[in-house]
């Protein structure tokens, strides 16, 4: 009888263990439900399905839709997060290559590394418990902007109220500006800084080039005079 894989050990993160083959197995078919340009600029989209999709006894077609919104959503958390698995597999350095390789090569239902990176760091903020699965926003673009604030600053959002699935883009864009630094009024206070700074560096080397044509002439004035006298003395 072939030995089954042991599951793979994630007491490192402090999560419970998983097997990553029978995650593979499970969210393999799901793979090319996961949406292309949609997941870096829009709303989760929900999968194609190969038949036509089916609304429940008890559901009407808002919550039909609904509910496959939030399974893709779900399913792009889980595509991220065997992504990890395989970065964590794959000699350092190498896994861009290999992830745009295999795109091109049309083995991985991927768009581009780019949503690769997105899809991981969404993951990465579920593994970190810094965001609950069932708390990442709804919106792609809201989870990916969400998920890759540092973790002081997802705690903030936290406080803020915004850190649910059905916060919006534009929320999480403002809160973003609101707790950067370097926004536009700090920008323009630097740039005014270093201009004043400028013109006082012009107006001192004006004062340090006056002085020294002053102590040029004076020396000029010296050596005429002395050399006045040797003539004269010369002549006696």
């Amino acid at each position: 009888m072939e030995a089954k894989p042991k599951p793979k050990s994630t007491a490192k993160r402090g999560l419970p263990p998983i097997n990553v083959e029978a995650i593979k197995q499970q969210v393999a078919p799901l793979v090319a439900s996961v949406p292309s340009q949609q997941v870096l600029h829009g709303d989760i989209t929900p999968p194609r399905a190969s038949e036509p999709v089916k609304i429940l006894d008890d559901e009407n077609f808002e919550q039909a839709i609904n509910r496959l919104m939030e399974e893709s959503r779900e399913r792009a958390v889980l595509v991220g997060d065997l992504l990890l698995e395989w970065k964590e597999q794959t000699p350092h350095g190498q896994f861009m290559t290999l992830i745009e390789e295999r795109i091109s090569a049309g083995a991985l239902r991927i768009n581009s590394y780019q949503m690769a990176n997105r899809l991981m760091v969404m993951a990465q903020a579920v593994r970190d418990r810094l965001i609950p699965s069932e708390a990442m926003p709804r919106e792609a673009e809201a989870a990916y902007l969400l998920s890759s604030l540092k973790p002081d600053e997802i705690k903030q959002a936290e406080s803020a109220g915004l850190v649910h699935r059905e916060v919006r883009t534009a929320d999480v864009k403002a809160f973003r500006a609101s707790i950067r630094p370097r926004n536009i009024q700090s920008v323009l206070a630097t740039k005014s800084a270093i201009r004043a700074r400028l013109r006082r560096l012009q107006t001192e080397r004006k004062r340090e080039e006056s002085r020294h044509a002053m102590v040029m002439k004076a020396l000029a004035d010296e050596e005429a005079r002395l050399r006045a006298e040797l003539g004269e003395a010369a002549a006696e």
